[in-house]
């Protein structure tokens, strides 16, 4: 948002997960059993490293973004109760 008032555009160089919230191997295995309770999300959840260019096309920064987990941070839509899970 900074820089975009001068017709920048970026270019996305790298990524890096910090969290897995789902094990290795999740989707070739036994659904696992139900689990009730809330999802531990930490911090930082993955950065992204990009390029920044003018309009004309050249590089004049790179930057480094960490998405935290306030992006997930949004309401959801109410769903209905899992019979797995007692009652709060």
């Amino acid at each position: 948002r900074a820089v975009s008032a001068l017709g920048t555009t970026r270019q996305t160089v790298g990524a890096e997960p910090h969290w897995q919230p789902l094990p290795e191997g999740w989707d070739q295995a036994a659904p696992p059993a139900p689990s009730c309770g809330t999802l531990d999300v930490p911090e930082h959840l993955f950065s992204h490293r990009a390029v920044l260019f003018t309009g004309e096309r050249q590089p004049f920064s790179e930057v480094v973004e960490t998405y935290t987990r306030a992006v997930l941070d949004f309401r959801r839509a109410p769903r209905p109760a899992d019979p797995a899970c007692p009652k709060p």
